[in-house]
């Protein structure tokens, strides 16, 4: 599953503007009252609402050889989160590694490498080795019922076996995160999950050109 577009809220979009072009030294442009971020063959969007204070978890995919370097590069711009005693996060059960730290707006966002995938690095790490939207966490009432939701809608299947707290739902590219409100994002950030405006379009699943909403929760799908 690939998330070709993120549409997420912030209360301050000159602040994200310059962390994501000077400081992650990704490609920001401004457009129609939104900055639109260039990560790999993705596009994370960020538009104002002063009222609301959104934090998300945000993951994207890095080459999977290269969280050593990933870990180092971001260590010289902006303070990792710590998992535990370690920087590096170790996922046996899912075939990977990640690096966690927090942009001006609090949102939680994780650089992955999926060892399963074969994504190779031919040059040193920059932001141009940042693939892709690898992951968008979406905080549900119970993740096993929006699971069977959106399997059922848009033909997207659980990627491991999940829980009514926590569920997994698409694929090694890309993956919905599923978690229960309230919940605590990871790795013990103190930032508690709640539900804020998401758009996310994706491509080739079997949903309408027209966006759908789950429940009254600010969740909508579509695909390009």
């Amino acid at each position: 599953m690939n998330i070709r577009r993120l549409t997420l809220e912030t209360a301050n979009l000159e602040t994200m503007l310059v962390f994501y072009r000077h400081v992650l030294e990704l490609p920001v442009f401004f457009e129609n009252y939104q900055i639109h971020i260039k990560i790999g063959s993705s596009e994370l969007v960020f538009f104002e609402n002063a009222n609301k204070n959104a934090k998300y978890h945000i993951a994207l995919n890095i080459p999977e050889s290269q969280i050593e370097d990933a870990k180092t590069w971001l260590e010289a711009r902006v303070p990792l989160v710590p998992d535990g005693e370690d920087l590096i996060s170790d996922f046996p059960n899912w075939n990977a590694h990640a690096v966690y730290f927090l942009d001006p707006a609090g949102n939680i966002l994780e650089l992955i490498a999926r060892h399963e995938l074969s994504h190779q690095a031919l040059q040193p790490f920059t932001s141009r080795a940042l693939l892709s939207i690898s992951e968008i966490g979406l905080p549900v009432p119970d993740a096993l019922e929006f699971a069977d939701w959106i399997g059922e809608t848009c033909q997207i299947p659980k990627y491991r076996q999940g829980s009514s707290s926590f569920t997994p739902i698409g694929d090694a590219e890309g993956l919905l995160i599923a978690v229960s409100l309230g919940r605590e994002w990871h790795p013990k950030t103190g930032i508690i999950s709640e539900p804020f405006y998401t758009r996310i379009a994706l491509k080739s699943v079997g949903i309408a050109p027209l966006a759908i909403q789950y429940l009254d929760l600010p969740y909508w799908f579509s695909r390009v």
